[in-house]
């Protein structure tokens, strides 16, 4: 739904942008940014990626730091227990 929402909206945007002159170019960079932004801040992969930060994290903990991550973002405590 947030993604079709933006779509949308870049799609209007990148349309105003070509009746007000700016070149096809500048629109098409308008477009690609919104989608690569969408797919960077992306809603549906957070608990995936916090999933994957727990485990790695467990992993450091129990090899006494042999393999995994460390606690890099200093929530292990909070955000996986």
């Amino acid at each position: 739904m947030l993604f079709t929402l933006l779509v949308r909206r870049s799609i209007s945007l990148s349309a105003l942008a070509i009746n007000e002159g700016v070149t096809v170019k500048k629109a098409i960079m308008v477009i690609l940014s919104v989608i690569v932004l969408m797919m960077f801040f992306g809603v549906e992969d957070r608990p995936v990626l916090d999933s994957n930060y727990c485990e790695m994290v467990e992993m450091h903990i129990q090899s006494q730091g042999e393999n995994g991550w460390p606690d890099y973002k200093g929530n292990y405590s909070e955000a996986c227990q």
